[in-house]
């Protein structure tokens, strides 16, 4: 039995086991929006998945890679000078739900998709979606301008008058 039954947004940062992970949450994986995964591009550690096996896995369980987060690069130098092309070592990759592989019928979820793109800064992507269900996207915010909620949505705010 799985302890997790459903979830929204999955962070992994496991040293070189994001693959086993995810190979250990595919009970719940239909329901989350956003996967948030360091990948290796080299072998660091002992028996890990590189980045394109996490990928395949991630492609194959309904996600598209949205974005690079952060990353380390290896660079290569010369005895003159650093040359500009380096390796990339780590990164931080942003994967969402495809929109083919949503539940259509669960607003809720949808709505938790929209704002995760937005607080991303996928503010173009979160507004489509959001005309694209029919959702009013103005009004939906409206339920969250209490001080607690407005920090987190106020970068999203300039962004609909666009």
């Amino acid at each position: 039995d799985a302890l997790i039954k459903d979830a929204d947004f999955i962070k992994i940062d496991t040293q070189g086991y994001e693959y086993e992970v995810l190979k250990g949450c595919e009970g719940i994986l239909g329901s989350v929006l956003a996967v948030l995964s360091e990948c290796w591009s080299v072998e660091i550690h002992k028996r890990q998945k590189l980045v394109y096996k996490v990928m395949e896995k991630l492609d194959k369980s309904g996600y598209e890679l949205t974005g690079i987060e952060k990353g380390n690069w290896k660079h290569k130098y010369s005895n003159l000078f650093p040359i500009s092309s380096g390796v990339p070592v780590w990164m931080e990759l942003l994967f969402f739900k495809k929109l083919d592989n949503l539940e259509k019928n669960s607003r809720k979820k949808i709505l938790k998709l929209i704002f995760l793109y937005a607080l991303y800064g996928y503010y173009g992507k979160s507004y489509s979606l959001a005309l694209d269900i029919g959702i009013d996207i103005k009004e939906e915010l409206k339920q969250f301008q209490s001080p607690k909620f407005f920090p987190f949505i106020k970068p999203f705010i300039p962004k609909l008058h666009n």
